[in-house]
């Protein structure tokens, strides 16, 4: 399995839910499957970072307290004068960011270990390096998809195969 595949859905989040509980549960949710990918490399999940679809770091949005998506969710009502805004739910995709030096750690990690499983074997390794005119390859980034309702409980244990 590719690692940037890596990717949950999750229903039932409150609309009212605001960024730091969405990075914390997006954390909960994909932390430990990034640390079954690779569980004999020392993960720092501290440093992850969780970012919205525009890129915007969850931990550093400037009112943390507000609900995050709520906004989103209203839509003008649909009937003939009417100023009522209608609450739709909607999903929302929320990437987890491994840092470029952990991730950079992670594949000195893997490529020591695949030497050291080829000098155990003493079978050649083959080993991909970047090409020199593209440059290293980006850390992954991680994806799972929100759909906020209007309930009042935070979780359901419904999951599909969706972004955050």
């Amino acid at each position: 399995m590719p690692f940037g595949c890596i990717c949950e859905g999750m229903k039932d989040i409150d609309a009212r839910i605001t960024a730091p509980e969405l990075a914390s549960i997006a954390l909960a949710k994909l932390t430990p499957k990034i640390v079954a990918f690779c569980p004999q490399f020392l993960w720092r999940p501290s440093e992850f970072v969780v970012c919205d679809s525009s890129w915007v770091d969850l931990s550093s949005v400037p009112e943390p307290m507000q609900p995050y998506f709520y906004h989103e969710c209203l839509h003008p009502g649909s009937r003939k004068n009417s100023k009522t805004p209608v609450f739709k739910p909607k999903q929302f995709p929320l990437f987890v960011i491994i840092p470029e030096s952990q991730w950079r750690e992670y594949e000195s990690h893997k490529l020591a270990e695949e030497e050291m499983s080829a000098s155990d074997t003493e079978h050649p390794v083959s080993v991909h390096c970047p090409n020199p005119l593209t440059g290293p390859t980006s850390p992954p980034a991680t994806a799972s998809s929100f759909n906020t309702g209007a309930a009042a409980h935070l979780l359901s244990h419904g999951i599909g195969l969706v972004g955050i």
